[in-house]
């Protein structure tokens, strides 16, 4: 798998100041490659992009609470209070479902947690949420405070090549699966070469193999 970062948030009390309920239209901050960066930010992660994000992983700054699962599972239209699709987590390696919320008109949305939302905002098992949300009690934003801070990543599909810097900003394209011929117009190759984040998985992300030259923001080799 291929996973981009695209958005932090350091250690705070408050959530990611996103108000885009994951479509990847906000953008704000400083990038910072890092995902343990004294840093909050947001990149471009929509189609617009090029990025053709298909799954997101949410994980701690420290890399011990993690949760993966589709677009279709975490983004879209609000669905209230409801059981969505897991891929996988640090709370349970195989696909299983988690109650989450995203109501329309709560611009906090779509709260993203490891548990069922009843219970992971007083547990501290919340990964995600928006619009500078400050938690509900200490256990809202115990994540961020004590695992150094959240990050998002986009599993960016095979055939989209990115450029990590034009004109100043962080920005994307899609190559059609022809990413070599990218290089030249400064878009990196995703495999074996440049300075995008190449790897493959057994399907645990903590068991990662990193295919290019240049390191992984989450680290070279497994953890």
């Amino acid at each position: 798998d291929v996973w981009k970062l695209v958005r932090r948030q350091q250690p705070s009390g408050t959530w990611h100041t996103a108000t885009d309920n994951l479509a990847g239209t906000d953008v704000y901050g400083v990038y910072n490659p890092s995902d343990s960066a004294a840093a909050s930010f947001s990149i471009k992660f929509d189609a617009s992009s090029g990025l053709r994000c298909d799954q997101f992983l949410f994980m701690s700054g420290d890399r011990a609470k993690w949760l993966v699962a589709s677009n279709a599972s975490v983004a879209g239209a609000p669905y209230g209070t409801a059981p969505r699709p897991v891929a996988r987590s640090s709370v349970d390696r195989f696909p299983h479902a988690v109650e989450w919320e995203h109501r329309a008109g709560a611009a906090e949305g779509p709260w993203i947690s490891l548990t069922d939302h009843a219970v992971a905002v007083s547990q501290g098992d919340v990964i995600y949420a928006e619009a500078a949300w400050p938690g509900v009690g200490v256990g809202g934003t115990k994540l961020l405070q004590e695992h150094n801070g959240a990050n998002v990543f986009c599993r960016v599909m095979e055939g989209t090549c990115h450029n990590d810097k034009k004109d100043g900003a962080e920005t994307g394209r899609d190559c059609g699966g022809e990413c070599e011929a990218c290089v030249s117009a400064g878009c990196s190759k995703l495999l074996n070469k440049g300075k995008a984040l190449a790897c493959t998985s057994s399907g645990d992300p903590h068991v990662i193999t990193f295919a290019g030259p240049n390191s992984h923001p989450m680290g070279q080799g497994e953890f």
